[in-house]
């Protein structure tokens, strides 16, 4: 009893059920035992027994015990069933301590530390149940390698521990699955995904925020506006990092469960950089959404120009819109002028939206450099090409 109290390191609540599970034999044994052993003398400071008997349960005999030991002793089985039932800390510790009382040597507990810090896969000082199953896999197959590189030497090569050593330190870590590829691609793609929007959108809305503001009155060029933006963007990325971190581990994938030494494979490097930069390219991509919302200055004058012109406010343009502007630049014959304009740059020959107004403005913006392009003669530039067309 005593070998199992100092064994066990958990409370009686968690253990007894623990080695109850562990103990095949656990309700023959109890219940032959508490027919043919006497019940245990009571110390004189317990408390006196209570009428109702203890449920079995509740019971953990010196046989349940042996027999746990035994199991725990050749069935290996069970050895993984019972550290998998331990918290991460406790279960190294146990490995520890047990190199420890075997050996008091500080060579032998150095190794055993370098080992479990290679079932450690994330490097966060405990080995959950994840890396324990990882790693004892790892362990199984290497073993079974070894053996039958053994039975094809004749044996010759498996005499020592030395050799055996030796064997699993040469044989190369397997390489990763397309399953295990799958999920490491996703794994760095999504964060990249995340950061590559984030810094795009931001340095967009920034750029020409800027620009409009600080830019114009500076007289800034367009790109220290964006390079602003881009600083902004940066400043911002530093604060939202943990943000987009904690967003993508709530997708709730898998880890790909890979090795150290896996991690450090030439063609596991090379996977992780293409799935970075494949999302930080899609994320700046997505990033761009703001442009599909933004005017550039011209367009802004051109839909100035445009309303004005609109003096019903429905929308569109009329030759009734352009008789007044005609019958001030001295345009002979308005009415005609104003739906031949009509009738040549809208589609349906009776009205003119603004998307067609701008299609025609830009044609003749590009094609008469006499026109005024400035903010200030945005209207005038409007006028003389709505003349240029009568």
């Amino acid at each position: 009893m005593k070998l199992a109290s100092s064994f066990l390191p958990c409370s009686p609540a968690r253990c007894i059920p623990v080695m109850q599970h562990f103990n095949p034999l656990h309700t023959s044994s109890s219940s032959s035992s508490s027919s043919s052993s006497s019940p245990p003398p009571s110390s004189p400071s317990s408390s006196p027994p209570s009428a109702a008997a203890s449920p079995p349960s509740a019971v953990l005999e010196a046989p349940d015990v042996q027999e746990l030991l035994r199991n725990l002793e050749t069935n290996r089985a069970v050895q993984e069933a019972f550290v998998l039932s331990l918290s991460d800390h406790a279960r190294r510790s146990i490995s520890i301590l047990g190199a420890s009382a075997e050996n008091k040597s500080q060579a032998n507990v150095a190794a055993l530390d370098a080992v479990l810090d290679t079932a450690d896969a994330d490097d966060d000082g405990n080995i959950s149940r994840r890396e324990f199953s990882v790693w004892i896999t790892q362990q199984a197959d290497a073993e079974a390698a070894e053996a039958v590189e053994a039975a094809a030497a004749g044996g010759s090569s498996g005499d020592g521990a030395d050799g055996v050593d030796a064997a699993t330190q040469q044989q190369p870590p397997p390489p990763p699955t397309n399953r295990q590829i799958m999920l490491l691609g996703a794994g760095v793609s999504i964060p990249m995904i995340g950061f590559g929007f984030m810094d795009n959108f931001i340095m967009i809305i920034a750029g020409d925020a800027i620009d409009a503001s600080i830019g114009t009155y500076f007289g800034l060029s367009m790109m220290a506006s964006a390079a602003l933006g881009n600083l902004v963007s940066d400043v911002m990325g530093i604060g939202l990092g943990d943000v987009v971190d904690t967003v993508a581990k709530k997708a709730g994938l898998p880890p790909p469960e890979l090795t150290k030494a896996q991690m450090a494979q030439t063609r596991t490097k090379l996977i992780a950089l293409l799935f970075s930069s494949l999302g930080i390219a899609i994320g700046c991509i997505l990033g761009m959404v703001p442009l599909l919302f933004m005017e550039d200055d011209w367009t802004r004058e051109m839909r100035d120009a445009f309303e004005a012109l609109d003096t019903d406010g429905d929308g569109t343009l009329h030759a009734s819109d352009f008789m007044p502007m005609f019958e001030e630049l001295g345009v002979p014959n308005p009415a005609a002028a104003a739906a031949a304009v009509v009738e040549h740059i809208g589609e349906d020959v009776q009205s003119i939206t603004f998307k067609e107004y701008l299609v025609a403005m830009r044609h003749l913006r590009d094609n008469t450099p006499h026109l005024e392009k400035s903010k200030k003669g945005a209207a005038a530039s409007a006028n003389n090409a709505a003349g240029a067309i009568a």
